[in-house]
């Protein structure tokens, strides 16, 4: 998808290599699609929809009704102002997991405890959610990954939320197999932090 944004742009075999960088997000920056868009542009958003798996979508030079209604649900999706028309937000939401780097987000995650500084910071800058690790395979290299005792409270007592995260291991894509899924999620549920940060209780 990426290739075929940068082929459009003109970049030759050498340059394009299907990296999100600013030479490709300059194409869709430039090239919003709304109703009533026909050409090469309408037919590349089509196609990052169709991949996206968005239903309801056939890839189309053609940017019609269909399509915005599609583009409206999408954008609620990934709560992005909706408006139904391909702006550079909903572009670049589509072919990377990151979308828009520079959009300000209300949730984050962090490898390290949560502090009242920390707290005081992520607050003033917007954020409600805190993505906190539940366990923490490598000690030795970040010694506060897991949820550290004390911390759940002073997240709770600065009006913020936890999103709790199960990660171990997964270094390639072999790795990510339904079966491991279905292995991680059992290990999430039936984790039981309460030994280690007594404040917390089993999940089950």
């Amino acid at each position: 998808m990426l290739l075929a944004i940068q082929y459009e742009l003109g970049m030759a075999d050498g340059t394009a290599n299907g990296v999100f960088g600013p030479g490709t997000q300059a194409g869709p920056r430039q090239n919003t699609v709304h109703l009533g868009s026909r050409g090469t542009w309408p037919l590349l958003f089509s196609a990052a929809m169709v991949l996206d798996q968005r239903p309801d979508v056939t890839f189309s030079s053609v940017f019609d009704n269909t399509m915005s209604s599609a583009v409206s649900q999408f954008q609620s999706f990934c709560r992005l102002p909706v408006s139904g028309i391909g702006d550079y937000q909903t572009w670049a939401s589509l072919p990377v997991s990151t979308g828009d780097a520079t959009r300000r987000g209300t949730a984050c995650d962090g490898a390290t405890k949560i502090t009242q500084a920390r707290a005081d910071t992520l607050k003033a800058e917007g954020y409600r959610y805190i993505g906190r690790y539940l366990t923490n395979p490598s000690v030795a290299g970040l010694p506060e990954m897991a949820i550290q005792p004390g911390e759940l409270a002073t997240i709770a007592e600065n009006g913020l939320r936890v999103l709790p995260i199960y990660q171990t291991y997964g270094n390639g894509a072999q790795y990510f197999s339904y079966e491991q899924g279905k292995a991680a999620a059992l290990a999430a549920v039936n984790l039981d932090c309460s030994a280690e940060l007594g404040e917390l209780t089993p999940w089950q």
